[in-house]
Parts: structure tokens; C-alpha cells; sequence
């Protein structure tokens, strides 16, 4: 089949006559952060997929996969089963594909010839150069069923978000959680300084790279605003969200621009006390109670976080999204270069929370404890 390669700037998009695609998003030097990607999807023709072919070798990864689960693209990439539980943001499952002559493993997510797709492009085109964002690195156009168009985007694999490995651990030691907090700012820091606004970032949108799990990326940019320049106006009107990470102005506002990166800083927070906690730092039984705890701001930190770490999440869940610390300023923070004591500060266990009347409350439930599996509906959770 006839696949697309683009080469730099997107705009100009050649055919690849039957050859494998190397790559769909190269590094170049003359093109600026605020190319636009609007007509890319209508300059590829789309093509049909490969007819059957007969493979010398078949990779060992796909042993297992029924025939009937398997797509051939590009006469090279094998499209296989579902990955299960690992959703893109637009609930579109992701599938893994082995590259038949090297091997790699890689995932697979398809897209429609959209103007969101262009943007999501767009957006992995500024971030090409960030080792804390997964690139997209092959993009094959094809027919799908009903011969409608499709895009598949390639990804490296990964081994497993961050939302599950924290249920897996409950609550992570401080010098574990400040090596992947400190990737997670930084992924935040370059979409930031690219004039890419996430919106909707949460633990789930963070994988690891390696399978020590040890790297972090954050997955795909899915959903994000790709604004005109780096330094536009950032203020955004989306809604739309995760009632966890939902920050106290977008509750307040009636008709009225939010900053999005202010917004991506607030849950930040909500990610570095989630982190060291084991728990989201505003929780309700009902998302009307939840909203309320939010707007009012009001949280507690457990005495065995450390004192650094207790002052950097409260600069970032500040209700007043002008007083929150900027990306750069996360990565700069003391809590980063300050050595923990030697004390094993995470096995402390904080004191009895007492309520209003001065009586002790009681333990607190398993919802309270772990980060749910869902609070009301399966919008509560991330």
C-alpha cells in the first residue's frame, strides 16, 4: 500500500511508492513552533489496506494472537489485539503492533482525518524534541472498513500508567515520588514552553518508558490546545474533565476564560499529593460535596511529608490561579535538590484527624485511603 511520509514543514507530505515509513514527524531546525497543520490530512490520499501477504518470519509476540485479530499495514507493521485497560483520552482503545523486520513492539492508536487529529499532530510536531513526551513515530493512512479513511499513529510501548502503579504501591516514598513528580513537571513545563496546553492531565496520562519503571512520559496529547504561538493568550473555555482534578475556577466561572496552564499546574498538585498521600487531597461521597471541598480550597497534608514537599503542593493547589508556580518554577524548587532524612519519615503515620466538636474521627473508609476506582460514576476517576 502507498503510505504517507511527511517530511518537515507538515504542509508538504510525499508518497512513499511501497516503501516502509520511516518516520512521521522529523527534527528540523528550520520550521517554527507555530507551523500549522490544518490542510496535512486532506495532502495524504488515502490507500487501501495490504492485500494478504505471506511473512517469512513471524514475530514471536504474535504467536499468540488469533489470525483473525491481525491487520497487516504497510506490508511491514502488523496491527494486533486490544491492549487492555490502555484507552487514549477519546475512549479509542489502543492496539499493539510489531514491526515485522525489526521486531519492536510499538502502540497503536487510530485516528480519523479530523481537524483534531491535524491538531494532535500538530501538537506532537512542537514536542518532537522533549524526552518526556511519547513522539509519534510513524503515521500510516489507510482505508478503513466502509473505505473510510484512517489514520494509525505509532507510539513506542510502554509498561503501565502511573494511576495503576500508585493503586499497586498505595503511596509512593518521597525519593520515588520526587524522580517521577520531577518528569511529570518537566513534560508539563515543555508543553508549556510550546505553546501546548493540556487541560486534562491526570495520573493515568503519565506511562513509563522502561520497564523498571523508573521513566516517565506522558502519554499523548490528546485533547490539548495548540495555541497560535507559545506566548498566546492561553485562556480556554473547556469544561469538560475529571471532577478530581477539576480546579476552583473552572467551577467559579459563568461565561468567563480560564488560563489553561494554570489549570495544568493545579493538577500537578493534585498529582504530588496523590503521590506521597495514597489519596486525592479533595474527596467527597457526591460530586456536589466534592465541588464544594474544592472551591473552598481547603485540604490537609499528613505529617510524614516532608516540609518541602508540603510547601510545594500548597503553591500549586492555590485557589487563586495567579499565585500558582509556573512549570519552570516546580522544576527549581528546593523540595528537588534537598537530600531527605536519613529517617524513615514513610513509615510515620499522621495523627488522628479530629473534627469540628474535638471528638477523633474514626478511620477513615477505603475510599478515603486509595485512589478510587470511582466516586460516583466512572467520570470521578482518572
Amino acid at each position: 500500500m502507498q503510505v504517507a511520509r511527511p517530511t518537515l514543514p507538515l504542509l508538504n507530505i510525499e508518497l512513499a511508492q511501497r516503501k516502509p515509513l520511516q518516520t512521521a514527524i522529523q527534527k528540523s531546525d528550520d520550521v517554527s513552533a507555530d507551523t500549522t497543520t490544518g490542510n496535512v490530512i486532506e495532502a495524504i490520499p488515502p490507500t487501501p489496506l495490504s492485500p494478504p501477504t505471506f511473512l517469512s518470519k513471524i514475530p514471536a509476540a504474535a504467536a499468540e494472537v488469533s489470525p483473525s485479530e491481525i491487520l497487516l499495514l504497510n506490508e511491514r507493521y502488523l496491527l494486533l489485539e486490544c491492549i487492555e485497560g490502555a484507552v487514549s483520552p477519546q475512549s479509542q482503545p489502543l492496539r499493539r503492533c510489531i514491526d515485522t523486520v525489526t521486531e519492536e513492539t510499538y502502540f497503536c492508536r487510530e485516528c480519523s482525518t479530523s481537524p483534531s487529529t491535524a491538531t494532535l499532530l500538530e501538537a506532537h510536531h512542537r514536542l518532537r524534541d522533549s524526552v518526556v513526551v511519547t513522539p509519534v513515530c510513524h503515521v500510516i493512512h489507510a482505508e478503513g472498513d466502509g473505505h473510510t479513511p484512517k489514520l494509525y499513529l505509532l507510539s513506542p510501548a510502554s509498561y503501565g500508567d502511573l494511576h495503576s502503579y500508585l493503586r499497586s504501591k498505595r503511596r509512593l516514598k518521597e525519593n520515588e515520588a520526587r524522580n517521577l513528580f520531577r518528569q511529570a513537571a518537566q513534560a508539563v513545563f515543555d508543553c508549556h514552553k510550546h505553546g501546548v496546553v493540556l487541560t486534562d492531565l491526570k495520573l493515568r496520562r503519565f506511562v513509563f518508558a522502561d520497564p523498571q519503571r523508573s521513566k516517565l512520559r506522558l502519554e499523548s496529547l490528546e485533547e490539548a490546545i495548540v495555541l497560535e504561538r507559545s506566548d498566546s493568550d492561553d485562556g480556554v473555555w473547556r469544561k469538560h474533565g475529571y471532577p478530581a482534578y477539576v480546579t476552583p475556577e473552572v467551577l467559579l466561572s459563568r461565561g468567563v476564560r480560564y488560563s489553561g496552564r494554570a489549570a495544568d499546574l493545579w493538577s500537578l498538585g493534585i498529582i504530588l499529593y496523590t503521590l506521597l498521600v495514597g489519596r486525592y487531597p479533595f474527596q467527597d461521597s457526591g460530586p456536589f460535596g466534592l465541588f464544594t471541598k474544592i472551591i473552598r480550597g481547603h485540604f490537609t497534608v499528613p505529617d510524614f511529608v516532608s516540609s518541602r514537599a508540603r510547601c510545594l503542593i500548597r503553591h500549586l493547589l492555590r485557589r487563586d490561579p495567579c499565585q500558582r508556580l509556573e512549570a519552570a518554577d516546580i522544576l527549581r524548587h528546593p523540595w528537588f535538590t534537598a537530600t531527605l532524612r536519613t529517617a524513615k519519615v514513610d513509615q510515620v503515620k499522621s495523627k488522628p484527624e479530629v473534627t469540628g466538636n474535638g471528638a477523633i474521627r474514626p478511620e477513615l473508609s477505603v475510599v478515603d485511603q486509595v485512589v478510587p476506582e470511582a466516586l460516583v460514576d466512572s467520570r470521578m476517576d482518572d
